[in-house]
């Protein structure tokens, strides 16, 4: 039996569809019948070539703005969240939820550090998120803590008993203070560097843990040249969160909608594609897309993409979150998120 791709059939597609796709042959995946959230994340940083009303509205469940960021004085910066009001109307328009991504990578969670260590500036930070989230009307909200003093300052890995303890107190404390049914969840990541510092006892506060499960490779001297995010790393990387005590039914396992280029050939410099420009160069090259790679460029593909689906839901997890939506490619037949709905549909939560 021929893949089905939401209506289109690999006895459908043109030939260079085929080329692209690689999907002759591929067996029928099996196909999740229950609610899973499929949560896009969508950068504000976008709107202007991305707005809104152009979104795959019908391919995610949750759509998640990045970023507010936390101030060290207690604040919630939301610059170029100008337009929130209007996203999360036009969400909500399309029966869907929003969720506010707070933090970030480098400096844009530096300041959890600071306001975790006073009672008064927490407290101060929760009132002002809070506040915020009601006035927008937000469903959500989700704390991606990426600096630690460790890993960012000292270049060290592990885990900071004190640090990591911290965040677990700021999950509870949000918890208490944000009204049900908002949604709360929280960003980890994987392995013994980092990921060493996100404890289990943060899903006794969250809705969703968030498994970053990408970026394993880059631009450090103990990297491979390879794929950042492909199958068998994204298995180790289940493995070691649910080794480390998260249970499945909370995690929200995330993919990247980009490519990784390590500048020829070496890792000192690397340098990120958006899948959906890899989608054309693939093209143009006649270099099949399923291939995940083109010269020292390495990149999710939609076989990729239900393989991570499939795993998801064969291993009970509680769903899957795309890095990030304007990233994706518009064309069911190349989509990322049309792949992943080929094994969990986002209509199941309609």
């Amino acid at each position: 039996m021929p893949v089905s791709r939401r209506g289109f059939t690999c006895g459908a597609l043109s030939g260079a569809a085929v080329l692209m796709t690689g999907c002759q042959g591929a067996a029928e995946p099996a196909v999740s019948k229950a609610c899973k959230p499929v949560i896009a994340v969508y950068p504000v940083w976008k709107f202007a070539s991305h707005p809104p009303e152009t979104l795959p509205w019908d391919r995610f469940t949750h759509l998640a703005i990045a970023s507010a960021y936390p101030a060290q004085d207690g604040s919630l910066v939301t610059e170029g969240l100008e337009a929130a009001t209007a996203i999360v109307e036009t969400a909500h328009s399309k029966g869907r939820k929003v969720i506010l991504s707070v933090g970030g990578s480098g400096e844009g969670s530096r300041a959890f550090l600071s306001l975790t260590r006073d009672p008064e500036l927490q407290a101060k930070f929760i009132e002002n998120l809070a506040a915020y989230v009601k006035a927008n009307g937000f469903d959500g909200v989700d704390i991606d803590w990426e600096y630690w003093t460790y890993q960012n300052a000292k270049n060290k890995g592990g885990n900071d008993p004190e640090e990591s303890q911290r965040l677990v107190a700021l999950m509870q404390a949000l918890r208490e203070a944000l009204p049900r049914p908002l949604i709360l969840s929280v960003d980890v990541f994987a392995g013994s560097w980092v990921g060493d510092q996100y404890l289990s006892a943060l899903q006794d506060h969250a809705d969703y843990v968030v498994l970053m499960a990408y970026d394993f490779t880059g631009a450090w001297e103990a990297s491979p040249i390879g794929h950042h995010a492909d199958l068998k790393t994204f298995k180790r990387a289940l493995d070691y969160v649910t080794e480390r005590g998260f249970v499945p039914e909370k995690l929200t396992v995330g993919m990247p909608a980009y490519g990784i280029e390590f500048v020829d050939g070496k890792k000192k410099d690397v340098r990120h594609h958006d899948y959906s420009d890899l989608v054309v160069q693939a093209h143009a090259k006649k270099v099949p897309l399923n291939k995940g790679r083109m010269a020292h460029v390495f990149f999710e593909t939609p076989e990729l993409a239900r393989a991570k689906a499939q795993l998801i839901l064969e291993r009970g997890m509680a769903g899957i979150m795309l890095f990030e939506v304007t990233a994706d490619h518009a064309d069911e037949a190349y989509s990322l998120l049309s792949a992943i709905n080929q094994v969990i549909p986002a209509a199941n939560c309609a």
